[in-house]
């Protein structure tokens, strides 16, 4: 066969790029064996802007350099070259910036010079457009797309996420070098091309803010009432099996490992299996390496035992961590979920938080049956707080443990739901009207635009305690508690007092083990509305945890008195469980039947 090379050299010369001199060097001779005029490169950020038409990059040892300085092309007016990567190490696509193709080694001349020729010609025809052909989408086009990627994967695009999906297929089609929507779905239609480019785009629209030890509550909840709980059973062998679906980049599959080591006795084997569709995030899960940003949550004690400093201050999860957590490639809204599950499970803990949130009704009720399915009688399901079952499972009970809830699996009779009612705006003047505009949109899961309705009241209005009420509510909601706590304790200062303002602060005081501050935050707010139900509710439990069951009893029966009123209740406040399930639990402990698990 006949070695395909490109019609002419780019102008100016293909660079070769590389950590390491003699590497870049190496890659340049390949490439001048294929025909092409290349230089040896070590400085990524000149090669991109030299105005070359082709690179060729070695990204092993500065992976997330070369990561970073390509996502960041965006930003570039120039047309971007063609990008080919080659390394000895497993490859991993980039989700962004231009990322052509991947080639293995030990490099064949002959692939080289085919795939070369391939990407300067695609690059020519993308060019001839750049950038106009990205500014404009047409709506039928977008259409399009959003139903390949929905079909594929489960996930919805709804109005709030739209400029997003904009955003990520302008992303992917400057990564791919696709001049038009028409040609990217095209591309997506193809079988197996199609499906990994799925997988980048699905990576685009989810992948998001993630740390270790995030929604503190939660995890405290499995130490402290789960495990001891899965540990009282006597099984054996002694060990426990939890999945973190959706684990993004490794934090939260790592945290829970170390919760398991913490809480369990060294006799006690860990599994925790972290499963996602987003090969990038699960390369850098695997490498386990992280800056301060994904370990500002994580608590000192832990810090020191469970992760070694490494250079340019980053730190690396120990071995010790490490030895009981594996990663894996997972489609949580593809047909392939249950089989894999099935044949993985069962597990004692399932944590999905944050994800089911970007997903269709129907995917995230098929993945909740899974979860369902193979988790164990006794084992938790950990949602995100804006992510509730509806309909209610029989066999998953609600749990409230230090200001966190989850559900049990466990043998129960069914229990209808009461409707949602959706939340009706507040009236009054303008403040008024845009924070009960946020809440409505906070309890619509619209977070971008209830975003923009508070920020809206901090600007026209830095006084009033409902802007930064609101943020709080968002910042909260994404575990991000210390920022939550800096808009609650401005809010404090400002007025209208708002009940809200002194329930978060009470939810955040409780899970950071400040249970008498807690206690008086929740009255407080119960000081500003009576009718605040889920103040009585936390207090309850905290007096419990105190050994003060008579002031326990008299709390619950101040809350079902308010419940059986059926008042409105908002998902971001009761944590996505509805008013019978509320009364469930009450009901329960009242009559001693239910206890914290």
């Amino acid at each position: 066969m006949k070695t395909v090379t490109p019609r002419q050299n780019p102008d100016p010369p293909a660079r070769a790029v590389a950590r390491r001199p003699a590497r870049a060097a190496e890659l340049a001779g390949h490439m001048r064996e294929t025909g092409l005029d290349a230089v040896p490169e070590t400085d990524l950020e000149s090669a991109l802007g030299s105005g070359t038409s082709l690179l060729v990059i070695d990204p092993e040892g500065w992976e997330e350099s070369c990561e970073a300085s390509l996502e960041a092309y965006d930003r570039r007016r120039p047309c971007p070259p063609a990008v080919l990567f080659v390394s000895g190490a497993p490859l991993v696509a980039h989700t962004a910036g231009p990322a052509f193709a991947s080639l293995p080694e030990p490099v064949a001349s002959r692939n080289l010079a085919a795939v070369a020729a391939r990407a300067l010609k695609a690059r020519q025809r993308f060019c001839s457009s750049w950038p106009t052909s990205l500014r404009e989408p047409a709506d039928r086009d977008l259409r399009r797309l959003a139903a390949q990627l929905e079909g594929a994967t489960g996930l919805e695009i709804r109005r709030d996420r739209q400029a997003a999906f904009v955003q990520a297929l302008r992303t992917r089609m400057v990564a791919q070098l696709t001049p038009t929507l028409r040609d990217y779905a095209d591309l997506l239609d193809r079988r197996a091309e199609g499906a990994a480019e799925l997988e980048l785009l699905a990576g685009l629209m989810t992948v998001g803010e993630t740390y270790f030890w995030r929604y503190s509550g939660q995890f405290q909840a499995l130490q402290t009432v789960l495990l001891p709980a899965l540990a009282a059973r006597g099984a054996r062998p002694r060990r426990v099996r939890l999945w973190s679906a959706g684990c993004a980049s490794g934090e939260e599959a790592f945290s829970l490992a170390m919760a398991c080591i913490e809480s369990l006795e060294p006799s006690w084997e860990v599994e925790v299996v972290g499963t996602d569709l987003h090969r990038p995030s699960l390369a850098r899960a695997e490498r386990a390496q992280y800056g301060t940003r994904s370990l500002r949550n994580l608590p000192a004690p832990l810090m020191r035992r469970h992760t070694v400093p490494v250079s340019g201050g980053r730190s690396r999860v120990a071995d010790d961590v490490r030895r009981w957590v594996s990663f894996e490639v997972l489609n949580l809204g593809g047909p392939e979920l249950r089989t894999w599950a099935r044949e993985r499970g069962p597990f004692d803990a399932i944590f999905c938080r944050n994800t089911l949130i970007y997903f269709s009704r129907a995917a995230a009720d098929r993945a909740l049956a899974v979860f369902e399915d193979v988790l164990t009688e006794g084992g938790g399901l950990f949602l995100g707080a804006s992510e509730a079952l509806h309909p209610r499972r029989p066999n998953l009970r609600p749990v409230r443990g230090l200001g966190s809830f989850f559900y049990l699996k466990e043998r129960a009779a069914p229990v209808a739901e009461a409707p949602r009612t959706a939340p009706a705006l507040r009236s009054g003047p303008s403040v008024a009207e845009l924070y009960g505009r946020g809440l409505a949109l906070l309890d619509a899961e619209e977070f971008a635009r209830a975003g923009e309705a508070f920020a809206a009241i901090v600007a026209a209005e830095p006084e009033d305690a409902r802007g930064h009420t609101g943020l709080a509510l968002l910042l909260a909601n994404e575990g991000r508690e210390t920022e939550a706590r800096h808009h609650l304790e401005r809010g404090r200062t400002k007025g209208p007092e708002l009940a809200e303002t002194h329930y978060l602060l009470g939810l955040l005081e409780e899970r950071a083990g400040r249970e008498v501050d807690a206690l008086g935050h929740y009255r407080r707010a119960l000081a500003v509305d009576p009718e605040f139900f889920m103040a009585h509710f936390n207090r309850a439990w905290i007096l419990r945890r105190m050994g003060k069951h008579e002031a326990f009893a008299e709390e619950l029966v101040r809350a079902r008195a308010i419940l059986e009123e059926r008042p409105r209740a908002n998902p971001w406040i009761t944590g996505g469980l509805g008013l019978d399930a509320l009364l469930e639990l009450v009901a329960g402990a009242l009559d001693g039947a239910v206890s914290t698990i």
